[in-house]
């Protein structure tokens, strides 16, 4: 009796194993190389004032299957990867406090729009240009949107001289208000595609954007009614559990906002701002960023792994014109809105120079493309040669701009 027990529950053990899939010890190996890797090209890249992004897409492409030497082959990165995806996005959106912009008034939502539009614009011209369709050239525009708010930030901490405050949070107001105008413009280009790419009937796809952008507004005004008593109740019976709480919301609402045909990346994104009407939600905030960077490094290495660097390098000189394109077509636009706010021109340069580099975004939604099957390796490495460069000519041409002498001549005016 005893062993035919013992028998049924090792059959039943092995049908268990069977349906949950077999289990891969190589994917222990694989984290430990591929953090140790990241964190080591982190600090190398660091040591040479570049952002630490930069160091994971080119650990990511050394431990790459087009590298030689040793390669992470566990799928499940992926998985993770894609997690870090939803987590640095909501993150952004904890950032995102929409009281704090109302201070502004609308110039902080001018200021983002006409920087986005324009560099839009720019992204989509320059595609054809440099052999991309009409729907990479689109999604190339989307990827031109949005600055990276982390290398922003940096560059604007390690400006020197004196400079007005009011402009310098005008700006920061701006830059982040930019990922909100990405994501809008990646619903819509996702719909048009989605729907029938040019063909499609232009009237149909709009209605459909705009049932989806309803949707998550009433999500949003629902949410942040409901959410602060949510966060009462919840400290209250099970202290200690917000955090917990937070993480399980902004999962759930990702993978709900996919049956309204939108990314669950916007999904993330919505749940930060969403908790930031909670009472407590900076406690969040301030528990997830270990756990966000993490999953973040996870992600940033996985799309590294997805570039051949030979491939990178016979495109390098288009990647150059492609990013000093971004570049100009962000912070001139910038620039003269901030004069015509009342900036002066010694701040409006440089504080327009500082969104030039893009980042984690670009990658998200260069990420999305290529899973979805609407671009190929060629517009993964436009893009991510898009991330590394701009990463590294901003802060070189912001140098320049603050030691030439004819800017150091306006400084003195």
């Amino acid at each position: 009796m005893i062993p035919e027990t013992i028998a049924n529950l090792y059959s039943q053990r092995q049908i268990w194993r069977m349906e949950a899939g077999p289990y891969d010890p190589r994917i222990i190996l694989d984290l430990a190389m591929l953090l140790s890797v990241a964190l080591f090209s982190a600090a190398v890249v660091q040591k040479i004032r570049l952002p630490s992004v930069v160091g994971m897409l080119i650990a990511g492409m050394i431990i790459g299957p087009f590298t030689p030497g040793f390669t992470v082959r566990s799928a499940e990165i992926n998985v993770l990867g894609q997690i870090g995806a939803i987590l640095i996005l909501f993150v952004i959106g904890l950032q995102f406090e929409y009281t704090y912009f109302r201070k502004f008034g609308v110039k902080a939502f001018i200021l983002a729009g006409a920087a986005s539009a324009v560099t839009f614009i720019a992204g989509v011209a320059i595609g054809p240009v440099i052999g991309l369709g009409i729907t990479e050239s689109l999604l190339l525009g989307v990827i031109f949107i949005s600055s990276s708010t982390t290398i922003a930030l940096k560059m604007l901490e390690e400006l020197v001289g004196p400079r007005d405050k009011k402009d310098e949070a005008l700006t920061k107001a701006a830059i982040v208000l930019e990922d909100l105008y990405g994501f809008a413009a990646l619903a819509f280009v996702l719909a048009y595609l989605q729907s029938g790419a040019v063909s499609s009937n232009i009237s149909v796809i709009t209605e459909a954007v705009l049932a989806s952008v309803a949707m998550l507004a009433m999500l949003f005004f629902v949410g942040i009614r409901i959410m602060p008593r949510m966060f009462y109740l919840i400290e209250r019976f099970f202290p200690g559990s917000a955090f917990s709480f937070g993480i399980a919301f902004c999962l759930f609402l990702s993978y709900a906002v996919i049956s309204l045909n939108v990314s669950p990346l916007i999904g993330a994104f919505l749940a930060g701002t969403i908790l930031t009407s909670a009472i407590g939600y900076k406690d969040v905030l301030k528990s997830i960023i270990p756990i966000r960077n993490l999953f973040a490094t996870l992600f940033f290495v996985s799309i590294g792994m997805l570039i051949n660097p030979g491939a990178l390098v016979s495109i390098l000189p288009l990647a150059i014109v492609v990013s000093i394109v971004a570049i100009l077509s962000k912070a001139l636009p910038f620039i003269f809105m901030l004069m015509r706010f009342g900036a002066r021109q010694k701040d409006a340069v440089p504080l327009g120079i500082i969104t030039g580099p893009r980042g984690e975004m670009s990658l998200v939604i260069a990420q999305t493309a290529i899973f979805s099957g609407l671009a190929g390796q060629y517009f993964l490495g436009i893009s991510t040669g898009l991330v590394l460069l701009t990463s590294v000519i901003s802060p070189l041409l912001l140098l320049s701009v603050m030691r030439l002498k004819s800017f150091r001549g306006l400084l003195a005016v």
